[in-house]
């Protein structure tokens, strides 16, 4: 992995969120098809938050960043495509409107059926890895 500065995209050895040399889980593939090229996005999972993140320490990041280790693909993921949008990850995620769902949970109303779609995915995942 490399880290690059948003700002400046220039090398940088330190970022609070990812780690030089180390393994992340992806959890879902975005590639945006149309423009000045295909751009592709991941969602990975940060080992370090999840158990103490409501919302499963997981965050979106330029694939540019990555070095792929493994090419094996998690078998409840299934593509979706949506205009110029390419996503790759488990069918639950791809209702319209699951993200916003699964983000708007308030503190003490208990899991959403979008939280538990994320949890039961995310055991799909690992058991895959």
């Amino acid at each position: 992995m490399k880290l690059l500065s948003p700002r400046t995209g220039e090398p940088v050895e330190y970022h609070p969120a990812l780690r030089v040399g180390r393994e992340y889980l992806v959890l879902e593939v975005m590639v945006r098809l149309q423009g000045d090229g295909p751009r592709t996005v991941l969602r990975v999972l940060d080992e370090e938050r999840e158990p103490h993140e409501p919302f499963g320490g997981h965050s979106l990041w330029n694939a540019e960043l990555f070095e792929t280790v493994s090419d094996r693909m998690p078998g409840c993921w299934v593509p979706r495509r949506d205009g110029d949008l390419l996503v790759m990850g488990p069918e639950a995620w791809h209702r319209d409107g699951f993200w916003e769902d699964y983000y708007s949970t308030e503190p003490g109303d208990g899991p959403s059926a979008a939280w538990r779609d994320y949890r039961e995915a995310l055991a799909l995942i690992r058991a895959d890895a």
